[in-house]
């Protein structure tokens, strides 16, 4: 995935690729990792709403950083 510092080009399917793999490799160590400190019963107990929630904000972020850039951008080049 090539991508531009200023995100320019950035598509809603490699934001969706990107925020998928951030859920997955965010949420099943995570409770892994709780499982091993015996801090949830079960390894999977908490898997799936972390992972939305994961998806949902690194979605959220991206795309709204990738639009904030692309204003600041613009608004420098106004202003030249």
């Amino acid at each position: 995935m090539r991508l531009r510092d200023d995100l320019h080009g950035i598509t809603v399917r490699q934001i969706s690729l990107i925020s998928v793999a951030d859920g997955l490799f965010n949420a099943i160590p995570s409770n892994l990792f709780f499982w091993t400190q015996r801090r949830i019963a079960t390894p999977w107990q908490d898997v799936l709403p972390m992972f939305v929630g994961d998806l949902l904000g690194t979605f959220a972020l991206l795309y709204l950083g990738a639009l904030v850039i692309r204003l600041v951008l613009i608004s420098g080049r106004d202003r030249n």
